[in-house]
């Protein structure tokens, strides 16, 4: 009677890639392994607590940003709407002006304008209707974009005003006068943009909506 021969390489090479089931030469009979026992109770539990943990601290991490975007929105809103009533301070008594004062204002006009005291009151009259839109908000981002383009339209007569010594009663001649008014003029465009919600550069846009309010 033969004894039986066992193959090593074979039972050395199933232990090496951890084949579940091992074949035994000789009789045709197989051996399988048993399947793994259960994992105990308290590692599952401890999984359970990981993986709970983890969802908390999504949760946290997406509340404290939802927060912080809200905080960024409500500053943002108090702040244009800050801006919309000081723009509109500054454009509305200065169109009175150009409508009660406009002989006094005709020698700031640039030689090349025709009808200069026409311009200088159909100015005063933008003046007047964009400091009072930009406080609506169905007018708001039109009047921001009009009074935008108004700033850089009237660029020119402040030029004029400036290099040319041109004597305005009530008005200072100084430098002093002129060069913050020519380096402010840009900021000025800028600042109807933002107050009009046409812009928000140089912050950061959010997704979150700030309370609205006129």
């Amino acid at each position: 009677m033969k004894s039986e021969t066992r193959n090593p390489s074979l039972s050395e090479a199933a232990e090496r890639v951890g084949e579940r089931e091992s074949v035994r030469r000789g009789g045709g009979r197989f051996r399988i392994s048993p399947p793994p026992p259960n994992p105990p109770r308290h590692s599952l539990r401890a999984r359970g607590e990981g993986s709970s943990r983890g969802v908390n601290r999504a949760f946290l991490r997406d509340s404290h940003a939802c927060r912080s975007d809200l905080v960024t929105a409500v500053r943002l809103h108090h702040l244009r709407a800050i801006l919309r009533w000081l723009l509109a301070l500054v454009y509305v008594p200065f169109g009175v002006l150009h409508l009660t004062m406009t002989e006094r204002m005709l020698p700031i006009m640039p030689p090349a304008i025709p009808y200069p005291r026409a311009v200088i009151i159909f100015t005063g009259l933008c003046e007047i209707a964009g400091g009072l839109t930009l406080l609506f908000p169905s007018t708001r981002k039109l009047a921001g974009i009009a009074l935008a383009l108004y700033a850089v339209a009237v660029y020119p007569a402040n030029l004029h005003h400036a290099f040319n010594n041109v004597d305005v009663p009530g008005l200072s001649s100084s430098w002093w006068y002129h060069a913050p008014r020519l380096v402010f003029q840009p900021v000025f465009v800028w600042w109807a943009l933002f107050a009009g919600g046409v812009v928000d550069w140089p912050f950061k846009r959010t997704d979150v909506t700030a309370p609205r309010s006129d």
